[in-house]
């Protein structure tokens, strides 16, 4: 175990978020929100029986046809890595040479593993989808829409909506791939043109090989509980977490062919890609790629990663010599479970999309939510201490700041559903969800954060008034974690 993130951090952190808000106000950025709504949604139903019986296929045949793809998208040696603003990875003075990636980023200096996109095509009955898991700290909307333009130009027949894209959330993935200003100045640098072009048409690469590469083919999932592996990082700032306060599930889906080789392992499990730090300068795909390995070269078919409910999850470790450790707990986890699966070709798919509209994101920062981690200062525990007391600062972003559409999706996969959050809920929020599927009669619910876009921390209200850095990088309101709950359970409802 390492200690505790330290202070320091919590405070760097916090001074990125107010350079960032000194920004907004000198350029004037205003709102171009507008009230929340829902704005659009589709709808593909699937057939109706009962839960876990699938729709009946032809005798020893499959009614579920999957391929899948593994393309290496890493960008140029030299291009800033985006998840960290602070530290080691931000320069002191800007660097304005016209002919380098970075300007207020440190270039990267190597490659410690590849950074991948995976795609994984589901068709059943005409009804098609696609799960997409892309080692970055985060996607936008517009990237998945363009991946989604260039793969359908190529061939692609599956709805825009249709598609999950998950970003692993590693700290040590491309920077520069994208023009909304608060990231480009938070954490991933000024926008590339030559560096987005080449992400996106290479995740859209993995979608067409993975269309291309479609067969019949069975599934199976199941999970397990694994603890010691994570802790809680909101301990000092929460009423009531402690480290020990997680989501221990971890989610497995097998993909074989009819003849039992296997095809795909995706599994599901929240947690920050933070196993490099600040002081990392090349790429990697941090646990996640720890885990990718071993899965693959134990016969566990192309292995695919997507995050969880992990806003304030972090791992129990740092450094390649952790990642070997806790990389190598994960994957013996993930294959017994996987080994531990009956797969059946009988597979009833059915899915549904909602965009919805927060209205503008909002930095928002008042002294009674810098929380304990962040008021080292005397003064400041003795304003947090007068009754009453608030001063703080609040500046609406407009669109080319801040994603303030959002799209959530669900899917059924028999009596197992999916719902995708765009942005990193608390663990609670994705407990939350589960159990709204287990109240429905799933036998069991994934939930993918990070998915589709990227709308910042997810806190309920409880955990947003007692402050801190999650709290402080919620920018939709108090009542953000309600509101994202709500949004996937109707998901899971009708898509039930």
């Amino acid at each position: 175990m390492v200690p505790a993130i330290p202070r320091l951090l919590a405070v760097r952190r916090l001074l990125v978020i107010c350079l960032s808000l000194l920004t907004v106000f000198l350029v004037g950025c205003s709102s171009s929100g507008s009230s929340p709504a829902s704005v659009s949604s589709t709808t593909t139903p699937g057939a109706s029986g009962p839960s876990g019986s699938g729709v009946p296929g032809s005798s020893g045949g499959s009614t579920l046809s999957v391929g899948v793809a593994a393309v290496d998208i890493t960008p140029p040696v030299g291009v800033p890595l985006g998840g960290y603003g602070d530290g080691d990875r931000r320069r002191s003075f800007p660097d304005l040479d016209p002919t380098d990636y970075h300007t207020l980023m440190s270039p990267s200096t190597g490659i410690l593993d590849p950074i991948m996109c995976k795609a994984l095509v589901l068709e059943e009955s005409g009804r098609r989808f696609a799960i997409m898991t892309i080692d970055a700290v985060a996607v936008t909307a517009q990237a998945v829409a363009d991946l989604h333009r260039i793969a359908a130009a190529r061939g692609v027949d599956i709805p825009l909506d249709h598609i999950m894209a998950v970003a692993s959330h590693t700290h040590s993935g491309p920077g520069t791939i994208t023009d909304l200003h608060f990231w480009e100045f938070a954490a991933m640098d000024f926008y590339q043109s030559q560096v987005y072009d080449g992400f996106v048409n290479g995740c859209a690469d993995a979608l067409v090989a993975a269309w291309n590469d479609r067969g019949p083919a069975t599934f199976a999932a199941g999970s397990t509980a694994v603890v010691g592996l994570t802790r809680n990082r909101r301990a000092r700032d929460s009423n009531v977490f402690t480290r020990d306060s997680i989501d221990s599930e971890l989610g497995v889906m097998r993909f074989d062919r009819l003849d039992g080789t296997p095809v795909a392992t995706l599994w599901n499990f929240p947690v920050h890609g933070l196993i490099y730090w600040w002081d990392n300068m090349e790429y990697s795909a941090d646990l996640f790629g720890h885990v990718a390995r071993r899965v693959e070269a134990q016969g566990g078919g192309i292995c695919l990663y997507a995050n969880g409910a992990e806003g304030d999850l972090v791992p129990n470790g740092r450094g390649a010599a952790d990642g070997d450790r806790l990389g190598g707990t994960l994957s013996n986890e993930i294959l017994a479970v996987r080994a531990s699966l009956t797969p059946t070709g009988s597979v009833n798919l059915a899915g549904r999309s909602e965009w919805i509209d927060f209205g503008a994101a909002s930095l928002s920062i008042d002294v009674n939510r810098l929380g304990r981690s962040n008021s080292g200062s005397r003064v400041v525990q003795l304003l947090q201490g007068i009754p009453g007391f608030s001063l703080g600062i609040g500046i609406s972003m407009g669109s080319s700041w801040f994603e303030h559409r959002h799209r959530f999706s669900g899917l059924r996969i028999n009596d197992v559903a999916v719902a995708t959050i765009p942005g990193e809920a608390i663990h609670t929020v994705g407990l939350a969800v589960k159990s709204h599927g287990s109240s429905l009669g799933y036998r069991q619910t994934f939930v993918f954060g990070l998915a589709n876009s990227h709308m910042g921390y997810i806190t309920t209200p409880d955990e947003y008034d007692a402050g801190g850095y999650e709290s402080l990088s919620t920018f939709f309101g108090r009542d953000t974690g309600d509101r994202v709950t709500d949004t996937c359970n109707q998901l899971l409802n009708v898509i039930r």
